[in-house]
């Protein structure tokens, strides 16, 4: 697609009430209290907000998917869009890669770095207990994220671009979303400073989004399978933890490699048309 072409879709796309009125809702709920929230907690504002802000602040997507699917295609839309949580009789090997696949990321990151680094001193691994309890409270949230940018806003995108186009379009916008988070908990930003971290971030959710688009094509349109590997990435990020700050950033430099890989192989294998063996979700 050419670039005058890419300008007309775009421009049809801002036409496009139900997709910029979910983008300027789920942005206006989130950063309406997290923005706040952050100047609080950095002291720039003289007021103690409650820490729950940061939770509620997480449901913005969703709530404005399920607002703007209700005002423009009713009670209909909102269970069709809620059903593809349902989406579950589906082969074993999904489960399988959407549980298992994000841990075997972070062990060849682990891997890389014994093999270029030597022993990482004072590593240490969370008890399973301590991994399980992660997982589900990180349940929720991911499916509220997947229901929004996967469930909601990638079909819609489908509908005008290829699978690839639109997996860069929402990674972009979902990583844009978490901008305030950098400032609210400097720990996301594993000692890099906002100028870098912020775009390689949005760099890694649009890589991401390539993943998570084959996954979502390839299974009819689940958002469960989404959510689970979303779920599972987050907690195998909290599998192990060191110290040493230096092999933490080159950690994540690697960890970033891995997505770019495997997202090209996705791509090369399956075209930026679908994405998938299946033909792209669009509805």
């Amino acid at each position: 697609m050419d670039l005058p072409s890419i300008l007309l879709n775009l421009s049809g796309m801002i036409r496009d009430n139900t997709l910029v009125r979910f983008y300027l809702l789920a942005y206006l709920l989130s950063w309406f209290l997290w923005i706040p929230l952050a100047l609080s907690n950095a002291g720039l504002i003289p007021l103690d907000l409650p820490q729950a802000l940061f939770i509620l602040g997480a449901f913005g997507p969703a709530i404005s998917a399920l607002a703007v699917t209700g005002r423009y295609e009713g009670w209909r839309g909102v269970k069709s869009l809620l059903g593809r949580l349902l989406i579950a009789r589906l082969p074993v090997k999904w489960y399988l890669l959407s549980l298992l696949g994000p841990f075997g990321i972070v062990m060849t990151v682990l891997l890389i770095l014994f093999m270029f680094f030597g022993p990482i001193p004072d590593l240490g691994f969370e008890d399973p207990g301590a991994l399980t309890g992660i997982f589900f409270g990180s349940l929720l949230v991911c499916a509220n994220e997947e229901l929004s940018w996967r469930g909601f806003a990638l079909p819609r995108f489908q509908k005008k671009y290829k699978a690839l186009l639109s997996s860069l379009i929402t990674g972009f916008l979902w990583g844009g979303i978490h901008i305030p988070l950098f400032i609210l908990q400097p720990e996301r930003g594993g000692g890099f400073q906002l100028p870098l971290i912020i775009p390689g971030f949005i760099m890694l959710c649009m890589l991401l989004s390539v993943i998570y688009t084959w996954l979502f094509n390839s299974t009819r349109g689940s958002v469960l399978i989404a959510t689970l590997f979303h779920t599972a990435l987050n907690t195998a990020n909290e599998l192990y933890s060191s110290p040493v700050h230096d092999q933490d950033r080159v950690a994540m430099f690697i960890f970033t490699g891995i997505i770019f890989v495997l997202s090209l192989i996705i791509i090369a294998f399956y075209g930026t048309k679908n994405l998938s063996a299946n033909p792209r979700i669009n509805k």
